[in-house]
């Protein structure tokens, strides 16, 4: 298995309310959304890595 970066796939968020900063749990309709891992202050917008992906390495055994 080759080492390297992988990337995940990310969901591009804007927001009428600030965004405080990298790590912050976005809720969308009541329900954890994903944690966003990069924003713009100035434009309230960023990127979050899904929930559903979070949940896969959560519940995936390493080997």
């Amino acid at each position: 298995m080759p080492l390297g970066q992988v990337e995940l796939p990310v969901v591009d968020v804007s927001s009428s309310e600030g965004l405080n900063g990298f790590g912050e749990v976005v809720i969308e309709n009541g329900k954890v959304s994903g944690i966003l891992y990069e924003f713009t202050s100035g434009k309230n917008s960023g990127r979050m890595i899904p929930s559903f992906i979070i949940q896969k390495f959560l519940t995936t055994s390493g080997t």
